[in-house]
């Protein structure tokens, strides 16, 4: 009688754990639907050029977003992080060494802020000295928490050609007050969605990107929602637990 009842409670058991497991596997499309609801805001890019700031002042410059699904970052939301490699920029205070973007970003020298749009990008000085930023490249910046660059760095060679000035250009300018302004930079955001989204459903479409997993490849990053396991980590030698498909 004992073991009867101990076979259906095991038998109970693991039907409870069956149906636990099952209801815990994330098929992609319902990943891409979670990962998208609870994705950051958009990542902003700013186009060339220097900007002066007084002791505490600050300027709203001119930007593009690059994540044509995401809303764009909140008035106030501090961008704190400005990859190295997708852009050049340098900051200097007075007569002080130049700086770069990311570092004066961390050292506080200066902030940078969204707006509550995709047009522009706050930056503050917050130091009681004069300031200038140069911008030399377009610089992509976005929040601390959203470290994936992944995607932008495939295309940043396009970003940059997106973003070329030429003679008489008023593509860029985010203080448009005419029609012809108001077409020329939609034109040149448009191009800059076509490439991130491009380059983002070719991730998504890689062979063995089946299920979300870790540990990432690059130390630091998060995973964009498309990110899946690395077949590679899945042919033994490692300590780390990966979920394979197809294997």
């Amino acid at each position: 009688m004992r073991r009867g009842l101990a076979g259906q409670a095991l038998r109970a058991g693991m039907g409870v754990v069956m149906v636990a497991l099952a209801s815990s596997l994330v098929t992609p499309d319902s990943y891409a639907a979670m990962a998208g609801s609870t994705a950051g805001s958009q990542r902003m890019v700013i186009g060339p050029g220097c900007h002066k700031l007084a002791p505490g002042g600050y300027d709203d410059v001119s930007a593009f977003c690059l994540d044509q699904s995401r809303a764009a970052p909140a008035s106030g939301a501090i961008l704190g992080s400005a990859p190295p490699t997708l852009g050049t920029a340098v900051v200097k205070v007075q007569d002080g060494a130049p700086v770069t973007l990311q570092s004066a970003l961390s050292r506080h020298m200066i902030q940078l802020e969204g707006l509550g749009d995709d047009l522009h990008v706050r930056i503050r000085n917050l130091t009681d000295m004069q300031l200038e930023i140069c911008i030399d490249a377009p610089t992509v910046v976005m929040e601390n928490g959203d470290s994936y660059t992944g995607d932008l760095a495939k295309v940043y060679g396009q970003i940059v050609r997106i973003l070329k000035p030429s003679p008489g250009d008023i593509a860029q300018s985010g203080k448009s007050d005419n029609a012809s302004e108001r077409d020329a930079r939609a034109k040149t955001q448009a191009k800059l969605w076509t490439v991130v989204n491009a380059v983002d459903e070719a991730e998504a479409k890689e062979q063995g990107k089946t299920l979300p997993a870790g540990p990432f490849d690059t130390p630091g990053e998060s995973a964009p929602a498309w990110y899946f396991p690395n077949k590679s980590k899945c042919t033994g030698g490692t300590s780390s637990v990966e979920v394979c498909a197809g294997q």
